[in-house]
């Protein structure tokens, strides 16, 4: 029991060490990552919308490139709060959607949100950006 309350404490620390350095919504895009191998962030966008149920949600937009091309971008992570989706990269026009649910969009206020892209490679691009929906 121990154990698993020191892994969960180590992870609740690592959160707030990528909060403060992802910059708080202050990056800016194109961003690559720290290696060659990284995807890069080339556009992301936020757009108020709804889930199946008709709650309210952010539907996120990402744009992405790899040197290794398109074929090789996959997934996309959008986080808002406490509150994340994950989507897939479509490599016909290396675009990611992830519709964020459980939490409030109201147009053009602005939101902060972190991303991760991965590549099918094991490479990844992490970004905190702020978004008007």
């Amino acid at each position: 029991m121990r154990a698993a309350t020191t892994v969960i404490f180590g992870f609740a620390l690592l959160g707030c060490a990528v909060d403060e350095r992802e910059g708080g919504g202050k990056d800016t895009l194109p961003k690559r990552g720290a290696t060659a191998g990284d995807p890069t962030i080339l556009s992301a966008g936020a757009t108020c919308s709804s889930d199946s149920g008709g709650f309210d949600a952010v539907a996120i937009t990402v744009s992405a490139s790899d040197m290794g091309g398109n074929t090789k971008l996959g997934s996309c992570q959008a986080m808002i709060g406490g509150a994340s989706a994950t989507g897939e990269f479509n490599t016909a026009n290396a675009t990611c959607y992830a519709l964020v649910t459980d939490t409030n969009c109201i147009e053009g206020s602005s939101l902060v949100v972190d991303l991760v892209i991965a590549n099918s490679t094991g490479g990844f691009t992490t970004a905190s950006l702020t978004l008007r929906p």
